[in-house]
């Protein structure tokens, strides 16, 4: 390796909720920053100043590091003038997002947009760094780097450990909080040499955070997949043994509070959706090639039926939607809350689509939505797919959009929902529904339209005349 090991300057390939916010980390610690991504509209918008998302910090550091140590593009021929500066490539994009039958039909895994950037960087190989580091940071299925080397190594003739470096360091952190869990949540790298971790962990350490190297990228790469899967199994338990408490005079809060009740043996958490984009797909990358190695086994893991049965909850709920209504067909369905959690700008496989889809599937054609994030950017502008049986959506809740609604679902928790749980507020903006109107609380934020006389309100574990 040459005796200049020090990363100075760093490409990030792909400006997205993973990317931006560590490039603009780096940038903010005087770390020369280039960015690419193809999203031309994204990438002058931050040239003018303004990020495509929120987070919290992003835009003040924005403002700080644009045009000074934070350069995006969205063209390689002008980043390709730069290439000459570059120490270190971060990879921040997604090798695709399996589902249950992609699993059980055994499928290998897209690697292609990975294939492609490498042939798009090493097609200038005499512009890279010798010893130059490449660093993926999103979720890769196991032995992912190993695929990467190998691919690096026959195809372009160059040699790990000597003419480039590679190692996995994989993300963390949790939207709405990026930039602070980038600077607090320990790094875990991965590498194949000695070489490569000294200047990758002072990288990292940049932001003061603390550092844990493994044995090798596919430890690193199983400690990403571990992390995911752990928590979408763990909220699986409270979501089967809430699905299983309503059919019974039992209210499964009230359990999970007991249970959990000065017992340090449990850790049970409250039931409730689980999407998004990384708690929807991992478990099941995870999941991949399991059976092929598990020898002798004809069963799948545990996170993969974890995995199943969050999934199952979107139609568990969507049943119990279509048996109070007497003509689906024509009847009307309010959605609320379109993210993947609470007060996030992300729709990416939301459980919320998917009970779009489910309800259509039921035959119901007339939905209508609410967000109020909707519309703001990339990541909460609805397909076009989504939209055609859509009737109305809306980023502000009034006693209009309720109106001739013969059900409700409650599928987020933002603040902007909770805010509302009065009845003196309810009784005002659900006006206009259905006389009776059926209300189904995912989160039970919305307990007081039970006070409103024709909402016949079900929470997500048990029914409100069934409570003390």
């Amino acid at each position: 390796m040459p005796k200049n090991t020090k990363i100075k300057c760093v490409l990030i390939i792909g400006l997205g909720r993973i990317g931006l916010p560590q490039a603009l980390s780096f940038a903010h610690a005087k770390i020369k920053v280039y960015g690419f991504d193809q999203n031309v509209e994204a990438v002058d918008a931050l040239k003018a100043g303004k990020t495509p998302f929120f987070e919290p910090s992003m835009a003040k550091y924005l403002k700080a590091t644009i045009h000074k140590t934070f350069f995006p593009h969205s063209s390689w021929p002008d980043l390709f003038k730069h290439l000459f500066e570059i120490d270190a490539i971060i990879f921040t994009i997604s090798t695709g997002a399996p589902d249950e039958s992609a699993i059980i039909n055994e499928k290998e895994l897209d690697f292609s947009s990975y294939f492609t950037l490498l042939d798009i960087l090493f097609a200038k190989k005499t512009l890279l760094k010798k010893g130059i580091k490449l660093i993926v940071r999103t979720t890769l299925p196991l032995g992912g780097s190993d695929k990467l080397k190998e691919c690096i190594e026959t195809k372009y003739s160059l040699r790990e450990g000597k003419d480039f470096y590679l190692a996995f360091v994989p993300e963390r952190i949790t939207e709405g909080c990026a930039i602070e869990e980038l600077r607090t949540i320990p790094k875990i790298i991965g590498v194949y040499s000695d070489a490569a971790y000294g200047p990758i962990a002072k990288l990292f350490k940049t932001a003061g955070t603390k550092i844990i190297r493994v044995k090798n990228p596919i430890t690193a790469e199983f400690c990403k997949l571990t992390d995911n899967s752990f928590r979408s199994t763990i909220f699986s338990y409270s979501n089967e043994i809430a699905m299983y408490a309503s059919n019974f005079d039992i209210d499964v809060k009230e359990v999970i509070a007991t249970v959990n009740n000065n017992y340090d043996r449990n850790f049970i958490p409250q039931p409730g959706f689980v999407s998004g984009y990384c708690l929807s797909k991992d478990p099941y990358i995870f999941a991949s090639g399991y059976l092929k190695r598990m020898t002798g086994r004809d069963f799948q893991s545990v996170w993969f039926y974890g995995r199943k049965t969050n999934d199952y909850l979107v139609e568990f709920i969507a049943k119990k939607v279509l048996k109070q209504l007497k003509d689906p067909v024509n009847n009307c369905v309010a959605i609320l809350g379109l993210a993947f959690k609470e007060d996030v700008d992300d729709f990416r496989i939301s459980h919320s689509l998917k009970m779009i889809e489910s309800l259509v599937q039921k035959k119901i054609k007339n939905i209508k939505v609410y967000d109020p994030y909707l519309d703001r950017n990339v990541y909460t502008t609805l397909s076009k797919e989504a939209l055609f049986n859509i009737s109305e959506k809306t980023n502000h809740l009034t006693p209009k959009f309720f109106a001739n609604v013969d059900a409700i679902i409650v599928c987020n928790q933002h603040k902007a929902l909770v805010d509302l749980n009065e009845t003196k507020i309810l009784t005002k903006l659900l006006q206009k529904t259905k006389k009776p109107c059926f209300l189904y609380d995912g989160f039970d934020i919305w307990k007081e339209a039970a006070n409103v006389g024709h909402i016949h309100y079900e929470g997500f574990g048990f029914k409100l005349n069934s409570i003390w």
